[in-house]
């Protein structure tokens, strides 16, 4: 800040020139001519309250609040501070036995009250000093200004409070039986140091200060003013420069001069903004566990190691000092040894031993179980070589008026399947006409094979004598050609061919004794030949296309 207080240049109706000279261990230095009336600061908003022990003792009781913070602050169980439960920084709260939030709000002040200061008289460069007093009131010290006489360098001030409420010895005794409250090292010449200092009545303060090097000095001791209270400043400082060390090893003097330190505070602050503090109260825990492992396994429940099925319980203490009781049911499961044998065709192939195989052998194995168990599987496979399977049909065609027969396949024991099966007989009766498809299946192990043969039937009783004499057919069988021979006293006719299912396939006129017709179209099967002549005589022959 850039306002200050006005600092007394007179004080007792005489000028700064009329000052004595300082005690023998000061020198002796020219007074300034000039000096900086500073401006009344504004009132600044002290800064929140921290707060340790927010976590009770497992379930619950009594504990102490205690506000870590660079601020005043009360305690309130409500934000608006309606209902104060303690005017210091300090709460004993309790018994409570779960929950609860409570409220620290902090303090803000003004700095519309400062304390009156001896004149300049002279200045002292080196050691540090300042003075000390017993503030007559509770008070919040919330600023510092060092006048400017002296010197315009930044300013260098620490502010402590001794312990036990006892002042500082006589030199050449000295003491660091006190606690800093603020030290603030180089700070803008002209700037007003903000505070926030919280003092009780009967405190005994220690106040030092110098711009660089120097001490602004004053006549000591000096009677000043504090909320209408006459208070007392006495010499006192160390013998270190504040510019580079905190302070230490503190002394007093009963005469020589004071370091001028300006300090403002405020009697009356008012409450500013609260901060909740969540009170944890910690309970005892209980909880329930199943574990599984393996047979010769172990796990560490009921405070060992375990191998065999129960019930543990183990009892724990949680972060915050609380009972924690956890019961554990254990159960085993089993590892397993497994032996096995496979069989596979030669040529196939298996997954075993964490590859496909096609060779016998021994092969390994390791699986776990859905428990996570071992799980050992050996296996032995062996291997089939498949068998050599025949199966012929018969080589003339079939009449379906024809006897049931048995059926030729090797090697024995297979099935058959087809029209006009029965087990390993063929019954033509019961098979269609023309071209029957038998299948023959031969298993070995794991091993399959199979053989075909077409089956041809053909309705015998259909065919009569032939009434045209002297005519052949040949060869039969055959593959693409056939001739047809005439008698001699036939001068033309005619060749029909049938399939065996009576259908007209072929047709060939007939204009020579020997006639050659060409069959190489016609699919493999039973077919019939019917010569005619132009006297309506026929014959009919069985032929097989091969």
């Amino acid at each position: 800040m850039k306002t200050l207080y006005a600092t007394l240049l007179c004080v007792f109706g005489l000028s700064l020139s009329t000052f004595a000279q300082v005690s023998s261990d000061d020198p002796t230095v020219e007074n300034e001519s000039t000096s900086k009336v500073p401006q009344a600061p504004t009132a600044p908003i002290l800064p929140q309250a921290a707060v340790a022990g927010d976590i009770f003792p497992c379930g619950g009781g009594t504990d102490t609040l205690i506000n870590t913070g660079s601020c005043g602050s009360v305690w309130a169980s409500d934000s608006l501070g309606t209902n104060i439960l303690s005017m210091t920084d300090t709460l004993v709260f309790g018994p409570i036995t779960a929950d609860t939030t409570l409220y620290l709000i902090g303090l803000q002040g003004t700095q519309n009250a400062s304390t009156p200061l001896p004149g300049h008289g002279s200045n002292y460069s080196g050691n540090v000093r300042g003075y000390w007093f017993t503030s007559p009131v509770d008070m919040i010290i919330t600023g510092f200004w060092i006048p400017t006489e002296g010197s315009t360098a930044n300013q260098n001030v620490e502010c402590v409070i001794f312990n036990n409420q006892t002042p500082p010895p006589l030199w050449s005794n000295t003491t660091n039986d006190f606690v800093s409250q603020g030290y603030w090292n180089n700070y803008p010449a002209n700037d007003t140091i903000d505070a926030c200092i919280q003092v009780s009545a009967g405190d005994v303060i220690g106040i030092y200060g110098q711009r660089g090097t120097q001490n602004s000095y004053g006549t000591s001791p000096f009677v000043s003013d504090i909320d209408g209270n006459a208070v007392t400043f006495t010499r006192s400082g160390m013998q270190q420069s504040l510019t580079t060390n905190q302070m230490a090893n503190i002394f007093q003097e009963s005469g020589g001069s004071i370091s001028r330190v300006e300090f403002f505070y405020d009697v009356n602050p008012t409450p500013g903004s609260s901060t909740p503090v969540n009170v944890i109260v910690p309970q005892p825990t209980t909880a329930s566990a199943n574990a599984t492992i393996c047979n010769g396994d172990s796990i560490f429940v009921g405070g060992g190691y375990q191998t065999t099925a129960g019930v543990y319980t183990d009892t724990l203490n949680t972060v915050f000092g609380c009972d924690s009781v956890v019961t554990t049911t254990l159960s085993t499961d089993q590892s397993y040894f497994i032996q096995n044998n496979e069989n596979i065709c030669a040529g196939d192939s298996i997954l075993l031993g964490g590859a496909y195989q096609t060779t016998a052998g021994f092969y390994t194995d390791s699986l776990q179980t859905v428990l996570g168990c071992d799980s050992t599987i050996v296996t032995f496979l062996d291997i089939t070589s498949p068998p050599s399977v025949s199966f012929t049909a018969p080589v003339d065609t079939i009449c379906a008026q024809a006897d049931p027969f048995s059926m030729n396949g090797t090697p024995a024991g297979g099935v058959y399947t087809g029209t006009g099966v029965s087990g390993d007989m063929f019954d033509p009766s019961s098979a269609n006409l023309g071209g029957n498809i038998i299948l023959y299946e031969v298993t070995d192990g794991p091993c399959y094979e199979s053989a075909s043969a077409i089956f041809y039937v053909q309705d015998c009783a259909s065919i009569g004598e032939p009434t045209l004499e002297g005519v052949s057919v040949y060869p039969n069988p055959a593959s693409s050609i056939i001739t047809v021979s005439l008698p001699d006293y036939i001068s033309e006719g005619t060749a029909v061919l049938y399939d065996a299912n009576g259908r007209l396939v072929q047709t060939h006129i007939l204009t020579e004794t020997i006639s050659t017709l060409d069959i190489g179209a016609l699919s493999a099967g039973v077919y019939v030949v019917e010569v005619n002549n132009t006297n309506g005589q026929s014959a009919q022959f069985r032929l097989i296309k091969k």
